[in-house]
Formats: structure tokens, C-alpha cells, sequence
């Protein structure tokens, strides 16, 4: 008979980045264990969550959640083609763009530089209008998760070749104009941040099949998404993560809190994100009324991207190493089985382990929240994604056991 041992556990956010003694038994990963220490950072954005000693995230609002799915990609022809055109498309307009340029006299560039901009900016216009339905389609059901993400990464490549062309442009313009202090496609270039993205990048490669299949777990609201996956990254187990809020960027068409200065946008950026600041410096790139700021540290890399009318994050992407982010730990046992959960955050990585009563690991049927994760496959150990849901429920069944540990985390 299947016996269950439901084991409640209310834990406390707790982290370091110190690297120390992992349990005892058979141990679930080489990352690093969570001590009790707190962090200080600005909570006045309330999309920003503070995590101790390591780099804070750009969360979802857990409530609002609309759709959770985990997706497999693989080599797509139709989508692979899609891109390609769109590059193709892209780059016949830059070798048209160039031709009319130096066929247009020197008195009417201006002009020109002008309505190119203008084109610029429909495109975006249209992309972002794209990106919209598409989350609308998936969050009612009409698409498919893995629909939703071809269309993703079509957008990505036309964004892509947006954002190069718009350095066109720019070039042109200085000197046709000699305005060094003016780029007129700055605003395009803040638009397109939000469609673009390291994660939605791999999926095109995936696509086109030049990188191995991928599971990409997708996390929506209403105007905002979370897209995760494990990958291997310059020989590291890694997790990739890109969020993007789009109601933050959307909602911003007044004046520049910064006012193009990126040193007081990267002392927001310091005060939202104190302990990345503090391992990487202060490096950010502006663009009209939105900054951009790449932080390396210890754990990985997290790019964060500010809006300068509210002063809030609306995108963030980030890069985990497996073997190096803190971890909590907590288990539930039975007589035969037991499940040793490493958790980070809502939207982070989450490592079940499962050993048997010699303590050696099994192979087991995982889920979380009721929704199928994977199985820990012959290592005993699976990576998947904490939900963000107020609970996180995880479930794993071998040989007729199941152990079920429920955990309430607190960021």
C-alpha cells in the first residue's frame, strides 16, 4: 500500500553567499547553502524582491497570475524560416537604406534620416502591438505555450534587426547634423528592450537547430511574462531567466525622473539592486527615458533594465550558475523514501532530490503544485522552477511511495 507523509514546513527566507557544509546525506547539489542573514535595498518598487546576499530580482505578482506551462523546443523549419526572412528582410532594408542615403544630396539627408526614424518607429509600434496579442492568445487559450514562444522568438529577431538598424541611422545623423549629444532613435531602442532577450535568443537558435532542444518553463499575467530554462552555458549548469513587465514600460511616455543622466539612474539601479551594485560596479546604458545595467557577480550575471518615468525595473535578465547560487534546504520523509527540496525564490530555481532508505538516490516522478516537473532521472536530482504561487506543493512517487513536502516561501 502507498503511504504519504505530508510535512508542512514554514521556512524563513534564508540565504548566504558563503559556501559551506551541504546535508549530510547524500548530498542534493554543490550549491551553496543558505545562512540567516538579511539584505537592505530600496522596497519602494514593489516589483523588486530582496533576497540576502545575493542579487534581488524582478518578481511577477504571484495573485495575478494567469498561466503556467513548461514547454519542449526543438528544431521548428517554419519557425527557423520565419526568422530568417525577417533577417533577410532586415538586411535588404539596411543595403536599401544605405543606397538611398548616398544617392539622396547632401541638403535633403536630414530628411531622410527623419523619416527613416519615423519607419523605425511603426515597426516597433507594430512589434510591441504583436507581443501584446500574442500574451493575450496565450493567456486565454487560443495559442499553445510552445506557439507562444515561436512567436516570441520571431519577435526577438525582428527586434533584433530594429535595433541594428536604428545604429544607421544614428551614424548617419551625426554627421549629417553634427549632433553628437542627440540620438534620434534612442526612444526605438528603449521600446525594444522589453522584446528582446538572452533566453528568447537561444530560442531561435533551438529553432534553426543549432543548439540542442530546450525546456523553457513560461510564467504570465495579464501584461507581464517569465520565461525560465536550464541550459549549459561555457560548460556551467545555468539557469536562464528573462521577466519583462509590460504594464511598467507601457505606461511611460512622460518626463525622464533622470533626465538622461545615467549616473543618477545607476545610483536607482544601486539602491534596487545593492549587493550586484556592490560586486559589479555601476556600468549603465542609457537610452531615451529607459536604462540599461549589466551586473556580473558571483552567482552569475544579472542585466537590469530601469524605466526612467517611474523609476521602476521593467525587464530584468538573469544567468544562475547552478553550482554557486544559495540554496535552502529542507526534507519529508517516509519509511522508504525521502525528498530533500533546495529552493532560491518565486520564479528561481528549485532542485528536488530523492533517495531511498540506504540513502542512495532514485529515480522518481516529480510534480509541482499538482503540475507534472520531470523525474529525477537516474542521478536522483532534477532542477525545475519555483512556482509563484504562495505555497509550493512537490510530490514524488517511486516504486508505489510518495512523499509529499509543502513549503511557504517567504520572497
Amino acid at each position: 500500500m502507498s503511504r504519504a507523509l505530508s510535512v508542512v514546513l514554514a521556512v524563513c527566507c534564508v540565504l548566504s553567499m558563503g559556501v559551506a557544509g551541504l546535508p549530510a546525506t547524500d548530498s542534493p547539489s554543490t550549491a551553496t547553502v543558505a545562512s540567516q542573514q538579511s539584505a537592505s535595498c530600496s522596497n519602494d518598487d514593489p516589483n523588486v524582491v530582496c533576497v540576502p546576499n545575493a542579487s534581488n530580482y524582478l518578481a511577477l505578482n504571484g495573485s495575478d497570475v494567469v498561466a503556467v506551462s513548461e514547454n519542449d523546443s526543438s528544431l521548428d523549419v517554419s519557425t527557423a524560416v520565419a526568422t530568417d526572412v525577417s533577417s533577410l528582410t532586415m538586411q535588404l532594408s539596411a543595403e536599401a537604406m544605405e543606397n538611398e542615403y548616398d544617392d539622396t544630396p547632401r541638403e535633403s539627408r536630414r530628411a531622410l534620416l527623419e523619416r527613416y526614424t519615423r519607419e523605425l518607429g511603426n515597426r516597433t509600434a507594430d512589434l510591441r502591438a504583436q507581443e501584446r496579442a500574442a500574451l493575450r492568445r496565450y493567456n486565454n487559450g487560443i495559442i499553445t505555450g510552445d506557439e507562444y514562444l515561436r512567436t516570441l522568438a520571431e519577435i526577438d529577431a525582428r527586434a533584433d534587426r530594429l535595433w541594428g538598424l536604428t545604429g544607421f541611422v544614428d551614424n548617419r545623423w551625426r554627421i549629417v547634423t553634427g549632433q553628437a549629444n542627440r540620438d534620434p532613435s534612442a526612444s526605438i531602442r528603449a521600446d525594444l528592450m522589453g522584446l528582446r532577450g538572452p533566453l528568447r535568443d537561444r530560442l531561435q537558435s533551438t529553432y534553426a537547430g543549432d543548439r540542442q532542444p530546450l525546456r523553457v518553463h513560461i510564467t504570465t499575467t495579464d501584461d507581464g511574462l517569465a520565461l525560465g530554462a536550464f541550459v549549459e552555458d561555457n560548460g556551467r549548469q545555468t539557469y536562464v531567466r528573462d521577466t519583462y513587465l509590460g504594464d511598467v514600460r507601457r505606461r511611460s511616455s512622460g518626463t525622464d525622473l533622470y533626465g538622461g543622466n545615467t549616473v543618477r539612474a545607476s545610483n536607482r539601479i544601486a539602491e534596487l539592486y545593492p549587493w550586484a551594485s556592490e560586486q559589479s560596479g555601476l556600468t549603465v546604458n542609457g537610452e531615451t527615458n529607459a536604462y540599461r545595467s549589466p551586473k556580473y557577480h558571483a552567482h552569475g550575471s544579472t542585466t537590469v533594465y530601469l524605466d526612467g518615468e517611474s523609476g521602476q525595473v521593467f525587464a530584468e535578465h538573469r544567468r544562475s550558475y547552478l553550482d554557486r547560487i544559495p540554496v535552502s534546504y529542507t526534507n519529508a520523509s517516509n519509511e522508504s523514501l525521502t525528498v530533500t527540496l533546495g529552493q532560491t525564490h518565486r520564479g528561481g530555481p528549485l532542485n528536488v532530490t530523492v533517495t531511498d532508505d540506504t540513502g542512495s538516490r532514485v529515480p522518481a516522478t516529480v510534480t509541482v503544485n499538482g503540475r507534472p516537473a520531470g523525474e529525477t532521472g537516474d542521478d536522483g536530482t532534477l532542477w525545475t522552477v519555483t512556482p509563484y504561487s504562495a505555497r509550493t506543493l512537490v510530490e514524488a512517487e517511486y516504486d508505489g511511495q510518495t512523499v509529499t513536502i509543502v513549503r511557504y516561501p517567504t520572497r
